[in-house]
């Protein structure tokens, strides 16, 4: 270890330096030393460090020199270098920057000689106070021997100075060579900071950068380390160690405690507190001689974890304006992390691009900010389907809390028309033939389809009695449902056992929901009565059959009183109706035949009717035959003319059936007629004649009649 004498205001700066050289200058001579390392320590400002490890050394004839750093700013005093020669008649410069280039040139001084160094510790100084050169610390110079060769001069061939190169007979070489220098400096100044204000986030970790403490020192030293004076009464501040940005037991920061530049360029100074409560911090701060005269505050203005209120603006729009509307999330104060607020949406409007669309479900405010935006979009249709409305809740907050319960609404105001509205009755289902649960479907129709439910609301009238005393309902209103054109209720009838004749329920349209009565809007169900008894319809006469009268008398007999009957509800076949007469369950007319023949008298079914509207059945036909021609009598006999058969047959035919016919209708002459015998038409009788001649037998007219 070497040292030596330094005065106040100087600084000395050594380097043992030795590279390996590619050129061998004639006289050298190899030296096998050992070297340790070599340090000189400030003691007080002014006071310089350059630390080199040496191992070998060389030595060597002619012109050499050094690039080197300055340890601190000043005016260059002395070098020295090791050399076992004397040398005069040196000139020794001092360039800027890595060169021996003439526009370099800061200084020099001529008719220089050195001694003869005995030690490697024995340095040979030349005295460079008289050529004003001012260096700056940190900054590269080099400095050069020329105008002379400097014999035996102790260099390292095995090691290079991190500074920069060694000069030799005017080139650069990978080498070291020993020097050692003396810097006067001016007084330190004392150096400075500011107080300042930071806003830590609650709960996250906070960051001291250098620049935050707003150093400054009028010589342009460096920070060396801030000193913590007095810390925090609330949070924690400490020296992140692990470097791994989280507070660990053990890394607390005391009163006293010294924070180097490494560290705080590190970023390695931070705080967290676990709450809201500012707090404060002093420091004062070092440029590695002196303390600055004040301390300072660093003060620290806590950021609460915010709390987050929702709006959506404007709360409504109509359907077709496709315009963004804007969730807007805003904290209570700004955040040191980014807050993400996660949103919910129910309603009666469907999302997913059905009713709206949404630019994202979730909003993030950036750290520092104090809101953040989502797009909730209109998406038209052509649905009547009424104002809907997106309800848009808070269902996660990081790094932060909903305030309360936020709950934001908006409405898309429907611009569609309503749908129109009508009632029908199938008539397979109208009348209701079978009064025992007989049903009818009476259904509710729209012209279009509707995005809601269609609600209609019915009424009922009529001379059926509802309740379930006629008949009975499923429901008094008819739902229509989204998607759908047309839905029903159903209409079922009830046996009573009593008849009623056909009752009515009448059917009428309230003032529909979401859907448009078209006009009056009314369906009328019959329910038929199965407990009828319908009257029953007989034809009667007293003209015999055959008849030759002209007109005869008709009695038309019902089961019951009936209302309605005419004369011309009697059909006749061959003839004519007239003179009706009566009433309640009985009527008379007389029929005339228009000719011989058969002569039909009807009334059909329905055309007359009981007191509870029941029709009548249709009578059985009432047929006469009108005859007005007498029958014709035709005499035959078997005998043989002349005959001598005695008695002879004979057959008496009538051209149709006959009564009345007898033995004594038989006219005989020259004989006697006996044993009548037949019916009908035909008959036969024994004739015995009296005597030979003529025997003539006849039957006189209307002897006998027809039916």
């Amino acid at each position: 270890m070497m040292s030596s004498l330094i005065n106040k205001g100087q600084t000395v700066q050594k380097a043992l330096h030795g590279t390996p050289s590619p050129i061998r200058v004639k006289f050298i001579t190899l030296i096998a030393l050992v070297l340790s390392s070599f340090l000189v320590s400030p003691q007080a400002y002014g006071q310089c460090t350059d630390t080199e490890n040496t191992v070998v050394t060389s030595t060597g004839n002619g012109q050499f020199g050094q690039t080197f750093s300055a340890a601190c700013s000043g005016t260059l005093g002395t070098i020295g270098i090791l050399s076992t020669s004397a040398a005069t008649g040196l000139t020794l410069s001092v360039y800027s920057g890595s060169s021996i280039s003439g526009g370099n040139l800061l200084g020099q001084v001529t008719g220089a000689s050195t001694g003869v160094s005995g030690t490697l510790t024995d340095w040979q100084f030349i005295d460079m106070s008289g050529a004003g050169i001012t260096l700056t610390s940190g900054n590269t110079y080099t400095f050069y021997f020329s105008g002379g060769s400097i014999n035996n001069v102790i260099y390292n061939n095995t090691d290079t100075d991190a500074d920069g190169p060694m000069w030799f007979g005017g080139s650069s070489y990978a080498f070291d060579l020993p020097y050692e220098m003396t810097i006067t400096a001016a007084s330190n100044a004392k150096p400075t900071a500011s107080s300042f204000t930071k806003n830590p986030s609650e709960n996250l970790t906070f960051t001291f950068a250098t620049s935050d403490f707003s150093y400054s020192d009028g010589d342009s030293d460096p920070i060396d380390h801030l000193r913590v004076t007095a810390i925090p009464a609330s949070g924690t501040l400490y020296l992140d160690a692990d470097n791994d940005d989280t507070y660990d037991g053990g890394e607390e920061v005391s009163a006293s405690d010294q924070i180097t530049k490494a560290n705080l360029d590190a970023g390695n100074l931070q705080y967290i507190q676990n709450g809201s409560t500012g707090a404060s911090f002093t420091f004062d701060v070092n440029d590695g001689t002196d303390y600055s005269t004040s301390t300072y505050t660093a003060t620290l203005t806590m950021l609460a974890v915010p709390t987050v209120t929702l709006a959506v603006s404007p709360t409504s729009r109509s359907e077709s304006t496709n315009t963004a509307n804007v969730i807007t999330a805003t904290l209570s104060n700004a955040y040191g992390a980014n807050t993400t607020v996660n949103l919910s949406f129910s309603g009666t409007a469907t999302g997913s691009g059905v009713d709206y669309s949404l630019s994202s479900s979730s909003i993030t405010i950036t750290a520092g900010a104090t809101s953040g935006t989502a797009n909730i979009t209109n998406v038209s249709d052509a649905l009547y389907e009424g104002s809907e409305t997106v309800i848009i809740d808070i269902s996660s907050v990081s790094n932060g809390t909903e305030s309360g319960t936020q709950q934001a609404t908006y409405t898309i105001t429907d611009d569609d028309s309503q749908p129109n509205v009508t009632l029908e009755v199938l008539s397979i289902y109208n009348p209701i033939t079978d009064e025992s649960g007989g049903q009818a479907y009476v259904r509710a129709i729209l012209d279009a389809y509707a995005g809601v439910n269609v609600t209609v609301p019915l009424s009922f009238s009529g001379t059926a009695s509802g309740g379930g005393t006629d008949y009975s309902v499923t429901g008094t209103t008819i739902i229509i449902n989204t998607g759908e054109l047309m839905d029903s209720i159903r209409i079922t009838s009830q046996y009573d056992g009593i008849e009623e004749g056909s009752e009515t329920v009448i059917v009428d349209m309230g003032t529909p929901t979401n859907g448009v009565e078209s006009g009056t809007q009314q369906v009328t169900v019959t329910i038929e009565d199965e407990d009828a008894t319908y009257p029953g319809t007989t034809i009667t006469s007293a003209a015999s059959n055959p008849t030759n009268s002209r007109p005869f008398s008709v009695t038309i007999t019902f089961s019951e009183s009936v209302s309605g009957f005419a004369l011309g509800d009697i059909t006749v076949g061959n003839g004519s109706a007239s003179n009706l007469a009566g009433s309640g369950d009985t009527y008379t007319a007389d029929i005339t035949p228009t000719g011989e023949g058969a002569v039909t008298v009807n009334v059909g079914a329905g055309v007359a009717t009981d007191v509870y509207g029941n029709a009548n059945t249709a009578a059985t036909q009432l047929s006469r035959t009108y005859d007005v021609t007498g029958p014709t009598t035709t005499i035959t006999t078997g005998a043989s003319n002349p005959t001598n058969s005695s008695p002879f047959s004979v057959t008496i035919t009538f051209s149709e059936s006959v009564t009345g016919f007898a033995l004594g209708d038989i006219t005989v002459g020259n004989g006697a007629a006996s044993n009548l015998a037949g019916s009908g038409d035909t008959y036969t009788a024994d004739i015995t004649p009296s005597g030979d001649g003529t025997v003539t037998v006849d039957v006189s007219s209307a002897v006998a009649t027809d039916a």
